[in-house]
């Protein structure tokens, strides 16, 4: 870290090279002044930039040799000395695609010693793991655009990435801190990971009764949207700080239990006991609520009761700045309110056409009801009244009342209606039958350019037809005339009366009647919606799972999903496989399908199941969408060939054991285990002195490449001490011990028993396979033989 930026020399309280010892961390690169500063720039001291951890402090712990290489035995030995010196947070913004078992039991004894550890989820792109980040109970952190809208094409994603912050153009401190480059800008989920940590710091500082388990799922369970393919969202701090936050509820002085409240309450209450900056009280289920700050640990609010009405629960709690707490204490109250009323029309009003219904309530907004159930509108501000269409409701008497809300009209109260008003609705009832097809294109290509409402006449009425938009306003409207009672249709070609076509939307199909019914006039209206699409959906990122199937069905590759990403919801997707002269020899059909990445399973076969010739093929997608709209995807290729697996072969190869070394460590970071060479045939001597102890090695061959791997078993020629039990283990990409065989000191020649080598236990083409010996024993091993068997293509 470049100890001297304005930006960090008042942060940084500690420093240590890992490579040498020493307290010297100049940064050569670049990259560790930058996530320092991310994490920790000084905050509100007029310089550049402010981490987002506020006024955090920093140990700057260098781990990168003069060639600006990283050793895990120095990324452990940092990290080590982290936990040793008060780390609260260690961020790692490193990594690889290999775990090593040094840097593994480094970050678990940072984890026992309650520190929150925070990595890089790395840069390939893909889903593979990357360590330190896939370690169990690190917080891996994945990249997301400027603004959180998508994750970052580099981003390595997967279940095993705990969360997601922005991770690209970055800006933070640059190590050279000349005039003109004070700072810089870079990719990576090496700067979304310190965000994080400064977002574990802020939580730290503000909730330091939580353990670091408890930090890792404030931050995790707070995020705004699960996406981007991480196993949460993008990182909230203001949710994070406030997850799960308890402070023991105020006394609340007034009002007492069960008291007669009206209108505006008065509270008080006090919480000298407390460490609160707030309190903040509200009825339950209401808006909104009312904050204040305490005063010597005391406090008055007035909250508004608007909406309420009999038995309702106040509810009073504690913040810390703008953070309140998630329990408090609740009163129990009896809220009486002056009724509503109902001003307008008076009751027994007859009305033929749409009317005007006003009321009046001491209460900032108001709801008007039709037969206590049906909601008309609501209005938020006074003098109250609601324009009500005729057709809102049928013809016959119907009860009129208002209710008294709160401000945002949301809580009524609807124990306390308005004295109902009666009137009596007189008019037709039309009604659409059919609106089809719905939605439908009219681009004059032939597929569904128009649609026809079907409507019903209750008595022979005059008829107009209108279409609107969805602001209410016409877009066109036909008078078709009288006409009889009974069954009618109308088509509409999707343009205005000056024949311009109308555009993509939402619409609705209003058919209005009229008539004179008994010397009545009498109107009625029928509404239904109409959407219009003439875009036609787009189909992107078409991909094969392999781009050859070997249809022969011996479980190797015999098929492969054809995908693609298709906008929006399809009546139909078409998937088809065309030969060289471009006929269609396979397709699939997928009807109503939904929008997004949709796959087929090709496997070399034609539509009736019979085996494609070898050779080159090409596929293409056809989606409709329900309007008729149609997308045909350029052709794309997969090849079908007539090979198949061989019979299992089998071979083996032999490498004296200290050549395969790879790597080893002292799972109980004792001083009296280890790892060393041996005179016997320039063998690996592995020792442990101290019951209780340990050691571990790890240990690699390159084998050729094959189309699939059978099974692997090692064999050791070997020598150990009296009773000397050794171990070897065959590990996965998870470090996790798939299986183990014993070998004691008895016989110079051991073989572990045959397992499943699949790409679980393989790093590229390495087969790794692990030594363990405990308990005191030493064990001297020669050789290796590794003895697998494969398959190739015939």
């Amino acid at each position: 870290v470049a100890v001297g930026h304005p930006d960090l020399a008042a942060t940084v309280v500690g420093r240590y090279d890992a490579t040498t010892g020493g307290t010297t961390v100049t940064d050569k690169v670049g990259h560790g002044t930058m996530v320092a500063s991310m994490a920790a720039a000084s905050t509100n001291n007029g310089e550049g930039m402010a981490g987002s951890g506020w006024n955090s402090r920093i140990l700057a712990v260098k781990v990168a040799d003069e060639d600006e290489q990283i050793t895990n035995a120095a990324l452990a030995d940092g990290i080590d000395w982290a936990v040793q010196n008060g780390a609260d947070v260690i961020n790692l913004s490193l990594g690889s695609e290999t775990n090593d078992l040094a840097v593994q039991f480094a970050v678990a004894d940072a984890v026992a010693q309650d520190v929150v550890v925070v990595a890089a989820a790395g840069n390939s792109g893909g889903s593979s793991k990357f360590y330190p980040a896939a370690l169990p109970d690190v917080l891996a952190v994945g990249a997301t655009t400027i603004g959180g809208g998508s994750r970052a094409t580099f981003s390595q994603y997967g279940s095993w990435v705990d969360v997601g912050a922005p991770g690209v153009s970055i800006v933070g401190a640059n190590t050279l801190y000349s005039t003109a480059t004070d700072y810089v800008s870079g990719d990576g989920t090496s700067f979304a990971s310190p965000l994080v940590a400064g977002v574990a710091a802020l939580v730290r500082a503000s909730r330091p009764e939580l353990t670091q388990a408890q930090v890792r799922l404030a931050i995790s369970e707070t995020t705004k949207a699960k996406a981007y393919g991480f196993r949460t969202g993008l990182v909230d701090a203001y949710a994070a700080l406030g997850y799960e936050l308890e402070i023991p509820g105020p006394a609340v002085l007034s009002p007492l239990p069960d008291a007669i409240v009206s209108e505006v309450l008065t509270v008080s209450v006090d919480a000298a006991a407390e460490d609160a900056d707030y309190v903040q009280a509200s009825l339950v289920g209401g808006v909104p609520s009312v904050r204040v700050p305490l005063v010597a640990g005391a406090a008055t609010l007035e909250l508004p009761s608007d909406g309420f009405a009999g038995t309702e629960t106040l509810r009073v709690v504690l913040c810390r700045q703008s953070l309140c707490s998630t329990s408090g204490t609740d009163v129990s109250v009896n809220v009486v309110n002056p009724a509503p009323t109902v001003t307008s029309p008076p009751t027994g009003t007859r009305v033929t056409s749409d009317f005007v219904v006003e009321g009046a309530s001491g209460s900032p907004a108001v709801r008007f009801v039709a037969d206590l159930t049906t909601v008309l509108g609501t209005d938020l501000s006074s003098p109250f009244s609601l324009a009500v269409a005729v057709s809102r409701l049928a013809p016959g008497t119907h009860s009129i009342t208002v209710l008294s809300c709160d401000s945002r009209g949301t809580v009524c109260a609807t124990d306390r209606p308005s004295t109902p008003i009666e009137l009596t609705v007189a008019r037709l009832s039309p009604t659409i039958t059919a609106l089809t097809p719905n939605p439908f294109s009219p681009d004059g290509d032939g597929r569904k350019d128009d649609t026809t409402v079907t409507y019903r006449l209750d008595v022979a009425s005059t008829v107009k037809i209108q279409v609107k938009r969805s602001d209410g306003t016409t877009f066109t409207t036909k008078n078709l005339g009288t006409q009889a009672a009974g069954a009618h249709s109308w088509t509409w070609y999707g343009h205005d009366p000056a024949g311009v076509l109308v555009t993509s939307g939402a619409y609705s199909m209003v058919v209005n009647t009229s008539a004179v019914v008994a010397g009545e006039s009498l109107v009625g209206q029928a509404v239904r919606g109409l959407a219009i699409d003439k875009v036609n959906p787009t189909l992107t990122s078409k991909a094969t799972t392999y781009p050859t199937v070997y249809p022969y069905r011996d479980g190797y590759r015999d098929s492969t999903k054809v995908s693609v990403t298709v906008s929006e919801k399809t009546s139909a997707l078409v998937a088809r496989v065309y030969n060289s002269q471009g006929k269609a020899v396979w397709s699939s059909t997928r009807s109503a399908a939904s929008s997004g990445r949709l796959s087929f399973v090709f496997g070399g076969r034609s539509t009736s199941g019979a085996l494609l010739a070898p050779g080159t093929y090409s596929y293409a997608f056809i989606a409709t969408d329900p309007a008729g709209n149609v997308t045909t995807s350029p052709k794309s290729t997969v090849k079908v060939s007539a090979k198949r697996l061989s019979a299992a072969r089998t071979t083996s190869r032999t490498l004296t054991a200290r050549t395969s070394f790879d790597s080893w460590g002292t799972p109980s970071g004792d001083d009296c285990s280890g790892l060393y060479s041996s005179s016997w045939a320039n063998g690996a001597i592995y020792w442990d002195a101290c019951p209780g102890g340990a050691v571990v090695s790890f240990h690699h061959l390159t084998i050729p490449s094959a189309v699939k791997y059978g099974t692997v078993r090692v064999g050791s020629y070997a020598r150990g001490s009296s009773g000397a039990v050794a171990s070897i283990l065959f590990i996965d990409d998870s470090d996790v011990v798939v299986a183990e065989s014993h070998f004691d000191s008895d016989s110079e020649t051991h073989t572990s028993r045959a397992i499943p080598l699949d790409t679980r236990l393989l790093e590229g083409q390495q087969v790794r396979w692990g030594v363990s010996l405990e308990d005191g024993d030493s064990y001297e091993a020669k050789t290796f033989t590794i003895t697998w068997t494969y398959y190739i293509l015939v």
